[in-house]
């Protein structure tokens, strides 16, 4: 427990210490009621914060909620079916993300501008990429579509400068506009 509350999973910065705790549940009065939402920027511009682990149960997490902010690793749970559009936004320090089964979707912007990206965890979940998701991820080199998906939208590995290889699976209906512009390393499609 953290500061008192139970199951929450702590925010570390770059010291080592704890942040911040992210609680299952709190308390309000006499009554005990589940945090399921992450807010709108609740960790934007958080400059110091490295390592973000979101406990199960957690079930969304709104706009922009990480932009600008300096997190490099962070595994986001199956609880949360959806991830809202520009979650990372801006986020020039990430580096590697775990999406844990369960989710279906990435919304548009998601990771777009995550310069330092290098490695993403995609579940066999996932049926939709939204526009722009990994605009601009110039540091990703691959990346393996998860059969499954059905849609990816316009521009989604735009000016990714270092994308060498990629498979796309079989299931793609909806393959949008512009999904490899710039991407001026890419040398194999499967």
């Amino acid at each position: 427990p953290v500061s008192g509350m139970r199951n929450a999973s702590a925010l570390i910065g770059s010291d080592g210490k704890l942040i911040y705790g992210i609680p299952v549940y709190i308390k309000i009065g006499d009554e005990v009621a589940p945090v399921t939402k992450l807010g709108n920027h609740i960790f934007a511009n958080l400059y110091n914060l490295k390592e973000v682990v979101i406990p199960y149960g957690i079930l969304e997490f709104d706009r922009y909620t990480f932009e600008y902010s300096r997190i490099e690793k962070i595994t986001i749970p199956g609880s949360i079916r959806i991830l809202m559009d520009c979650g990372f936004y801006y986020n020039t320090s990430i580096k590697d993300v775990t999406l844990e089964e369960g989710i279906v979707e990435i919304g548009y912007n998601v990771f777009s501008h995550a310069t330092n990206l290098i490695n993403i965890k995609l579940p066999s979940t996932l049926r939709k990429i939204g526009g722009y998701v990994f605009y601009e991820c110039s540091s990703l080199q691959s990346l393996t579509i998860p059969d499954g998906v059905i849609e990816m939208g316009d521009s989604v590995f735009g000016y990714c400068s270092k994308l060498e290889d990629i498979v796309i699976p079989n299931s793609l209906i909806t393959f949008g506009t512009f999904v490899f512009q710039r991407c001026s390393s890419l040398e194999s499609i499967a």
